[in-house]
């Protein structure tokens, strides 16, 4: 049996219900205008009171710019929007996402609380939520049923 593709549902009509169901289901990923834009919820930690450290670890690691092999690495469209070295972790770095995502048209809501009135409010609408493994963003049940849009819980 050959795999089921737009092509094939756009072919001669079949009336097997199967193959009906099958077809929306393939045609729901394709798309003639514009995908309207997403709302992305981040729970990061809340920055420092006391101000980052002056100096990290991490300083003394070399700038890398291309593999032992010679090939250049991976380098974004655009550029970034924040310096190397910069802690992106926490809220005023915003994981580095806010120049990318505002670029492609979606919108960025970055906050330290994510157990409160306040996230949840926020959710009802988000289609996307990023949080820490150690300052997690639990997306439970309840939480999912509040929030027709979401499409993705991640944890980076």
């Amino acid at each position: 049996q050959e795999p089921l593709t737009l092509a094939a549902c756009l072919g001669p009509a079949k009336e097997k219900k199967a193959k009906m169901l099958a077809c929306r289901l393939v045609s729901r990923g394709f798309h003639a205008s514009r995908r309207a834009n997403a709302k992305v919820l981040v729970a990061l930690y809340p920055d420092p009171k006391s101000g980052y450290p002056p100096k990290y670890a991490r300083d003394s690691i070399p700038e890398l710019t291309k593999y032992p092999d010679g090939q250049t690495l991976p380098t974004p469209k655009g550029g970034v929007d924040y310096a190397p070295g910069e802690m992106l972790g926490s809220m005023s770095g915003e994981l580095g996402l806010r120049k990318f995502l505002e670029a492609q048209g979606h919108s960025l809501v970055v906050m330290a609380e994510k157990d409160g009135e306040a996230f949840d409010k926020e959710l009802e609408d988000a289609e996307i939520v990023i949080s820490q493994p150690f300052w997690p963003a639990y997306i439970t049940a309840e939480r999912i049923a509040k929030a027709p849009k979401l499409k993705m819980a991640i944890t980076a």
